[in-house]
């Protein structure tokens, strides 16, 4: 009887265990892996590894689910950047019972990136020269970001960091709405309209004006044209200019006229120019972020 009981137990067991079909499959990602190995290797060897890049794995993982399997994507440390957004969806669930998981084999050390690591050309007379990724006029007139050496670098700005000018009276424009009087253009101090105009037709396209709005803050474009003495934004500003009180600031950046202090960087089509600091690491790290999201 008690033999009995423990075939009957052991039959038991055998089928709650899941079918062979439905078993975990452990994926592979590694900086040093290859697109077209199985990533079934968590090293390198025989002619096969881990997968190099996280839209590899996940297209591998896509068919392991389609086909009742379990899937456990293992991440090594190392960095893994993204030539667009990484999207999850319905193709990419498992089960309450065999959930897919992304994991990384060490805690902190893998790091998914929508930045671009820049190819280093030179450094000389106390700047760095990156290669430019291959982005339209629009990004770099849009005032993007660096990091260099993992610190988010300042882009080029007038007057430099922790400095500032003060926004004068709201001046009225032909057109504005009554209801927008005030958010288009203020009068402006005399060094920062100087600044202004000395930039070349080129540079007020793509030049930025940051203006301080309480606890929030925005980033205006030079208009064609503005009253005498003030500077005119496009867009509007969310309120009226000096809605908060008389001493709103405000800066100019993203020109290579403000390109002048250690820290500060600025980008072009043409090449990625850092200005080197006391203490920075050589050669120089730089990623610039590329997606929005």
């Amino acid at each position: 009887m008690r033999r009995l009981i423990r075939l009957l137990a052991l039959l038991s067991s055998m089928a709650s265990m899941p079918p062979a079909s439905a078993a975990t499959l452990a994926l592979h990602v590694a900086p040093n892996g290859n697109d077209a190995w199985s990533g079934q290797q968590a090293v390198v060897g025989a002619g096969d590894g881990p997968l190099r890049t996280l839209v590899a794995a996940q297209r591998v993982a896509r068919r392991a689910l389609a086909a009742g399997q379990a899937v456990r994507v293992l991440i090594q440390p190392g960095l893994y950047p993204l030539s667009e957004p990484l999207e999850f969806g319905p193709a990419d669930s498992g089960t309450a019972e065999q959930p897919t998981v992304y994991e990384a084999t060490e805690a902190g050390r893998a790091v998914i990136s929508g930045g671009q690591v820049l190819k280093l050309k030179a450094t000389k007379a106390g700047e760095a020269l990156y290669v430019a990724p291959a982005v339209g006029a629009a990004f770099w007139a849009g005032g993007p970001q660096l990091y260099v050496n993992g610190q988010r670098a300042v882009l080029a700005r007038e007057p430099d960091d922790g400095h500032y000018w003060f926004a004068g009276q709201p001046v009225a424009v032909p057109g504005e709405a009554s209801r927008s009087l005030g958010h288009e253009a203020f009068r402006a101090e005399p060094a920062a309209l100087a600044f202004v105009q000395r930039l070349s037709a080129e540079e007020r396209e793509r030049t930025l004006v940051h203006v301080m709005q309480s606890w929030t803050s925005g980033r205006h474009h030079l208009a064609p044209s503005a009253p005498a003495d003030a500077l005119r934004l496009i867009p509007g500003a969310s309120r009226p200019f000096l809605h908060f009180g008389p001493s709103q600031r405000y800066y100019v950046e993203n020109v290579a006229a403000a390109l002048d202090s250690p820290g500060e960087w600025l980008g072009s089509p043409a090449g990625v120019r850092y200005r080197l600091q006391p203490g920075d690491r050589t050669p120089p790290i730089a990623v610039l972020p590329l997606l929005d999201q």
